[in-house]
């Protein structure tokens, strides 16, 4: 037992009447010795069965005269009315303090759910705080390679322009040819590189290839070349790019109605 407002209502006549096992019986009779309201409506509960003892009784005895039956009855009725007051009495204040717990559990529930939505927005806001930083981390990065490409481009040398002005050596395809090298080249003459100009001896082809060998070794082979304006198949080289000694230009070419075919094959020889 813990306070008298906490008691069942129904508990001091369900004691009184027998209806209690005897651990709720025993703790109920502990608590009775020290609660004054209990004790009250254990006796109106007391009173109001010894009413309708003697209502009964009155029922069960012989008639007697209607005064007497009904002061009988008024005095059975007396105990009876102040046990259902304080019945009443009682359940008014469970209900009130239901009311009262219903109550703390609704300010509970708000409580709960103003503490979910603090916890909800302070997650929201530490979600873009980090998505801030991400986006000031990668902004720095970014700054970092700029910079970085900003100085690799100052301090990178200067790109060579174009080829221009290069010595340019004709290879042309003609009756009498010598049983030397159809062209000897000097590497002082070649220090920036060279041109070879490529004679094509038939119009009617439109499409070229063109293979470089030296000693067996192949150092270029193009294809789908086309001839420029002066009607010729221009090859610029590098310096360096012909090894000392002789190498040979196979070229062929191909054209509507015509595979391709070997047109020309020319000797080149490098003075060391």
């Amino acid at each position: 037992m813990e306070t008298c407002d906490q008691q069942n209502a129904l508990l001091p006549e369900r004691w009184v009447l027998g209806q209690l096992d005897p651990p709720a019986a025993a703790s109920f009779e502990d608590h009775l010795m020290t609660c004054g309201s209990c004790q009250e409506a254990v006796e109106s509960a007391r009173g109001l069965r010894r009413g309708l003892a003697l209502v009964a009784a009155e029922r069960a005895a012989r008639p007697v005269a209607a005064p007497a039956r009904r002061w009988l009855a008024l005095a059975a009725l007396v105990p009876l009315a102040a046990g259902a007051a304080l019945f009443f009495r009682q359940q008014g204040e469970t209900s009130a303090l239901r009311g009262e717990v219903a109550r703390l559990e609704a300010q509970g529930a708000d409580a709960a759910r103003l503490a979910g939505e603090a916890e909800q927005a302070r997650q929201e806001k530490a979600r873009e705080l980090e998505k801030r930083r991400l986006a000031e981390q990668r902004g720095q990065e970014l700054e970092l390679q700029l910079e970085e490409t900003r100085r690799a481009a100052a301090t990178a040398p200067a790109k060579a322009g174009p080829l221009v002005d290069l010595p340019t050596f004709l290879l042309a395809v003609v009756r009498d040819r010598p049983t030397g090298p159809d062209v000897a080249i000097d590497r002082g003459q070649a220090s920036r590189g060279l041109n070879l100009a490529l004679d094509l001896p038939d119009p009617s082809f439109t499409r070229f290839r063109v293979e470089l060998e030296s000693q067996g070794k192949k150092l270029l082979s193009r294809r789908g070349l086309e001839a420029n304006a002066l009607e010729v198949l221009l090859l610029t080289l590098p310096p360096d790019f012909l090894p000392a000694g002789e190498s040979q230009i196979t070229l062929y070419g191909e054209g509507p109605g015509h595979p391709e075919q070997q047109l020309a094959r020319f000797r080149i020889a490098v003075a060391p």
